[in-house]
C-alpha cells in the first residue's frame, strides 16, 4: 500500500507491504531451524535423493551450516552414495568432491545447464537452426 505521511511540515511518501503467513511455510522452517538456528536431521540420511542433491548444489548448501552438519553430510555421502568427499574451510565449511567421484552425484538430469560448471562440466548450449 502506498501511503503519504505529515511530519514536520513535510510529506514522506511510503511503500508498506503486508504479507500473510502459511501454515505450510512454517512447517517447512520447522523442520530445517531450531531456536534460529539452521540445522539438518538424522532423517535425512532416507530423504536425501538425486533431486535432494542437486538442489543442494545448486544453492550452495552448506554455506549456513555449522561444521557438525556438514561432517554429518559428508558421511551420509560417503555411506549412501560411496562419494568420497572432505572438508575445505574457508569462512564456513563447503563439502569438496573429490573430482573422479563427480560421476556418482548424478545430479546432471536435475539441475539447469547454466548450473553444470558446479560439476565440473563446461555450459553446452544447442543451438536450434
Amino acid at each position: 500500500m502506498f501511503r503519504e505521511r505529515h511530519r514536520y511540515g513535510k510529506s514522506i511518501f511510503g511503500l508498506e507491504i503486508h504479507t500473510r503467513s502459511m501454515l505450510c511455510i512454517t512447517e517447512l522452517y520447522s523442520l530445517f531451524y531450531i531456536n534460529k538456528t539452521k540445522i539438518i536431521k538424522f532423517s535425512v540420511y532416507n530423504e536425501l535423493t538425486y533431486i535432494a542433491l542437486a538442489h543442494w548444489i545448486i544453492v550452495d548448501g552448506t554455506e549456513s551450516y555449522s561444521i557438525k552438519y556438514v561432517v554429518m553430510l559428508i558421511n551420509i555421502l560417503i555411506i549412501k552414495y560411496d562419494i568420497h568427499c572432505t572438508i575445505r574451510y574457508y569462512s564456513f565449511p563447503i563439502i569438496y568432491v573429490y573430482k573422479r567421484y563427480m560421476p556418482k552425484l548424478r545430479s546432471e538430469p536435475f539441475m539447469h545447464i547454466s548450473m553444470m560448471y558446479k560439476l565440473g562440466k563446461k555450459k553446452r548450449i544447442d543451438w536450434v537452426v
